[in-house]
């Protein structure tokens, strides 16, 4: 099937501040996503956008983030924010790293003085769960989940119960409240099942059970986990615990979803890569050939996460997020069920981004997210083609000749340091290039503590078995995998 082009021009909305600042609270995983806007504005504007880290204002010792993240340190960069634009990025996961950003001078003088400039401030924020004072300033603008919204949604249990009023089909599921609730529901399954917490993301906080003392043992670590974290009195069981039936899939995609309060956008379509059938750990692209020749799936996807996102709209969200699907083969025929929603960017949208890039060259989906976030829709983007988007990155990718793997390795037993530099590149020019490499990289001399992302690896090619072959057949990059023993 031919693909009708629609080449023009996706024009702006409106004119960007010149002299933009851009400052990302988010995770190391996403400063390639903090280079998508720097180019775009930089590009936009005619004037190079310079990166910063906020980090080297607030830290003054080498030190790690409570959620892993290395943070490197050097304290001369105050004197370099003044130039054309900044992009600054920091992790703002827990509320003692917020609090860090809050009570520090440094960082509120520099925010004070860009605005005192009249710079207009684009927030980047992984997740949204703290708000400075200064985002009520007409001149700051959040580009993230909105709060309430991304609290809301964090809920599966809420999830579960209003897409399955609406019509999406969803695994056999339910929320209890008691050891005894879960046992009544895990015996209709013979003890087969899929137990989660109400909130969490990545898989974490999920386990599968099969037998009754595989689930009492993984509700024991929820319960310690649970005292660990918790300040209160509170029981594991007072939210909710969801149990499914752990149903035997084929296939696990991940929907690229956007939402504007008036369209909903389906612009990417990959499947997972996850550890022990539960945790993250990577994505390819596209989809695998079953499902791509099997347009019903692909068209009954795109339903499911219209309805989604029409939903979530409606409750206020606007923007970037993810839907976590699986396809069952039921008596030959595929189907394909609801698990979750990430109200988040996701981990792969930057590889999303540039495939888009490749497939759609005259779409700029940041270029999109930093308009939603302004209050602007799609109806007023000319040139913009919500069909000819769902047709080359969803129903007909393969058609592109392009395929990549993105995995992210974990060094998941001891602390490690690399001595010696792995090859490092730019996420679009590992695209552009078509090569493997990693990204994200910290490099030689950097301590990682156990369990944190030692780097995160794409492989490209002109299918998925070319891009899977790449790295199976790499000596070095297997040689590294076994000397640091990473996963």
């Amino acid at each position: 099937m031919k693909i009708k082009d629609n080449k023009s021009t996706v024009h702006l909305v409106g004119e960007l501040e010149k002299k933009p600042t851009i400052v990302n609270f988010s995770k190391s995983k996403s400063r390639p996503r903090v280079n998508l806007y720097a180019n775009y504005l930089s590009e936009k504007l005619n004037s190079p956008v310079q990166i910063l880290d906020v980090t080297r204002i607030v830290w003054n010792v080498n030190k790690y983030s409570s959620s892993g993240v290395t943070l490197c340190i050097n304290s001369d960069s105050l004197n370099n924010y003044k130039s054309s634009g900044v992009l600054a990025q920091v992790s703002l996961d827990v509320s003692s790293e917020y609090q860090l950003y809050e009570d520090n001078q440094d960082f509120q003088h520099l925010i004070s003085e860009l605005l005192s400039n009249e710079q207009h401030i684009y927030l980047l924020k992984y997740q949204n769960k703290h708000v400075f004072d200064f985002e009520n300033n007409p001149l700051v603008h959040t580009v993230a989940p909105q709060n309430k919204v991304v609290e809301l949604y964090d809920s599966k249990g809420y999830q579960r119960e209003t897409f399955k009023k609406l019509g999406v089909r969803n695994v056999p599921y339910e929320i209890v409240h008691s050891i005894e609730e879960l046992l009544k529901f895990s015996k209709k399954y013979d003890n087969n099942v899929f137990v989660s917490k109400f909130r969490g993301s990545s898989g974490r906080g999920n386990y599968i059970a099969n037998g009754v003392d595989q689930i009492i043992n993984g509700i024991d670590k929820f319960v310690q986990d649970h005292k660990k974290s918790s300040d209160s009195d509170s029981n594991v069981f007072d939210e909710g615990i969801l149990v499914s039936k752990n149903m035997e899939y084929i296939y696990s995609p991940s929907i690229g979803v956007m939402v504007d309060g008036e369209q909903t956008l389906v612009f990417s379509m990959s499947e997972q890569l996850l550890r022990n059938g539960t945790q993250f750990n990577g994505n390819i692209w596209p989809l695998h050939d079953e499902i791509l020749e099997t347009p019903d799936v692909i068209n009954e996807m795109i339903e499911h996460a219209k309805i989604i996102g029409d939903q979530m709209a409606k409750d206020g969200y606007r923007g970037v997020f993810n839907i976590d699907e699986i396809i069952v083969n039921e008596n030959g025929v595929l189907k394909p069920y609801f698990i979750e929603v990430n109200p988040r960017h996701f981990g792969h949208y930057p590889q999303i981004c540039y495939t888009m890039e490749r497939l759609i060259p005259w779409v700029n989906i940041s270029y999109l997210d930093l308009m939603i976030h302004q209050g602007k829709k799609f109806s007023e983007m000319p040139g913009l083609s919500i069909k000819t988007i769902e047709d080359r990155m969803c129903r007909y990718p393969h058609h592109s000749n392009f395929s990549w793997i993105y995995k992210r390795y974990k060094n998941p037993n001891d602390d490690i340091i690399f001595d010696g530099d792995i090859p490092n590149l730019d996420l679009g020019e590992i695209f552009r290039q078509e090569k493997m490499a990693t990204y994200d990289h910290p490099g030689p001399g950097v301590l990682l503590p156990a369990n944190t992302p030692a780097f995160h690896l794409v492989s490209t090619g002109k299918n998925r078995k070319e891009a899977e072959k790449r790295i199976s057949n790499d000596n070095y990059f297997n040689s590294i995998f076994e000397k640091y023993k990473l996963e």
